[in-house]
């Protein structure tokens, strides 16, 4: 409907006022197209959604994120009044963080005006934490506070519904899918934790945990030694660029574990 496509270029122009009108509509109409294709079936009977975005679709998120950030724009960020007191703000689709100047009466007063401006779109802020010096709150998978020298602090957050169960070592998976696993999970918390003595703590936890799920101490005590030898770094690693200038066009193989030597074979003999 019109309605709906002028929300739609509202959001896009919130979150992209570069991009051309014409490009926008087209957009708009292949998100319309793929919501009023969502159907499914249930005991022998199809079913159409009738509103909203249906979960587990593959917009859901995007659309999600696209609608709360054009309205936070909207009635928050751009809200000079609203924002003078606040330092920095981030927000990852419902969960959000930041640093406010002021007292936590302040900052109660500041969010019950913030849901006073989301009201009207059905959005509200119904969870929120005030962190004080040396008190951690969460974000996402990380909790973090000040300490008594202003020095910022980090460390995991785990959600109490979080098992912590990881791939059983029993399984019939390539040795290199354990020892990846093993690796990728002992240098997530390095990354995220910027104290060697918190580092070393939650590493032993993560130990127990592959424990439990069978992996031999040789294994996991091989990838904490490395995450605490290294040097904390939150950079991403560079690709190396492609050369394009390449005689000898690439061939992609893609086939299941174990059964490509075969055609891999066949190729090099090219």
């Amino acid at each position: 409907s019109s309605g709906i496509n002028a929300e739609y270029g509202e959001a896009a122009e919130e979150c992209r006022p570069d991009w051309s009108e014409k490009f926008v509509d087209w957009l708009i109409d292949l998100v319309l197209l793929s919501l009023e294709s969502s159907v499914g079936v249930f005991e022998g009977c199809w079913y159409k959604q009738k509103g909203g975005i249906p979960t587990g679709g593959s917009l859901c998120v995007q659309l999600a994120n696209i609608t709360v950030y054009a309205i936070m724009g909207k009635t928050v960020y751009n809200n000079s009044e609203l924002m003078k007191n606040v330092i920095t703000a981030k927000r990852y689709i419902d969960d959000g963080s930041g640093l406010m100047a002021g007292s936590p009466d302040d900052f109660t007063q500041w969010l019950e005006k913030v849901n006073e401006n989301l009201s009207p779109y059905g959005l509200l802020i119904d969870e929120s934490s005030i962190g004080q010096t040396n008190n951690f709150i969460s974000f996402l998978d990380i909790q973090f506070c000040f300490d008594d020298n202003g020095d910022l602090q980090t460390d995991l957050y785990v959600k109490p519904t979080d098992s912590r169960s990881y791939l059983n070592f029993g399984s019939a998976h390539p040795k290199h899918t354990f020892s990846g696993i093993v690796y990728s999970g002992c240098f997530r918390l390095r990354r995220i934790i910027n104290n060697q003595g918190r580092l070393k703590v939650r590493l032993e936890e993560l130990k127990a945990c592959f424990k439990n799920a069978g992996y031999p101490d040789s294994l996991v005590d091989n990838s904490i030694k490395k995450a605490l030898n290294s040097e904390r770094s939150l950079e991403r690693k560079g690709q190396k660029p492609k050369d394009t200038n390449c005689a000898t066009p690439s061939i992609r193989v893609v086939s299941t574990f174990g059964s490509d030597s075969d055609i891999v074979g066949s190729v090099r003999n090219i």
